[in-house]
């Protein structure tokens, strides 16, 4: 095995600079096959479609549970739940509390943009979908395929997973790729 001993950086050099200092080019192609087979990657723009989908999913879902249970908290105790209004922060909404009719408007509103998202998720499905029923692909060139990489890793570093090119080795790399997809 080889993938073990490179690092996400190193994997990169020998991928898309042909820079073959700190890794054989036999040594290149076996970590390749290695990330391939491990990652189960047959398709990045399919990884990378599925991971975004999955964010749009968590966010939709946060946003309108942190909504509805703000909503019920007011209605229940006639004040919000103050202190867990950062939630709201996390994905650019900044909400105060003057009165209860207009907080609630402004709960509301939050769902209204939220729409957005919810036709992104449509939208990025239908894209995944049309994807799957290619039946013919075509080979990505070396630039379309550093691109996808580094999205990948972007996705992966955006919904949580904690990758560092110059710590993360290329096994750990493949094992979280494979771990996420199975999720999605």
């Amino acid at each position: 095995m080889a993938y073990e001993n490179y690092t996400v950086r190193q994997f990169m050099r020998a991928w898309f600079d042909a820079d073959f200092s700190e890794m054989s080019r036999e040594e290149f192609e076996t970590c390749y096959t290695e990330y391939i087979d491990t990652a189960g990657l047959f398709a990045t723009e399919n990884f990378e479609k599925i991971t975004y989908i999955q964010y749009l999913n968590n966010r939709i879902n946060v946003v309108r549970i942190a909504v509805n249970t703000h909503k019920e908290f007011i209605e229940f105790f006639g004040c919000p739940l103050i202190k867990h209004l950062d939630i709201f922060k996390r994905f650019g909404y900044s909400i105060k509390y003057e009165n209860k009719e207009q907080f609630i408007k402004e709960l509301d509103s939050i769902v209204l943009r939220e729409n957005r998202y919810i036709s992104e998720l449509e939208i990025t499905q239908k894209q995944l979908d049309d994807l799957k029923n290619k039946s013919k692909k075509k080979p990505s060139t070396l630039k379309e395929s550093r691109v996808s990489f580094i999205r990948m890793l972007n996705s992966l570093n955006k919904i949580g997973w904690k990758i560092d090119n110059d710590k993360t080795m290329v096994e750990e790399l493949s094992i979280i790729v494979k771990q996420q997809s199975e999720t999605d």
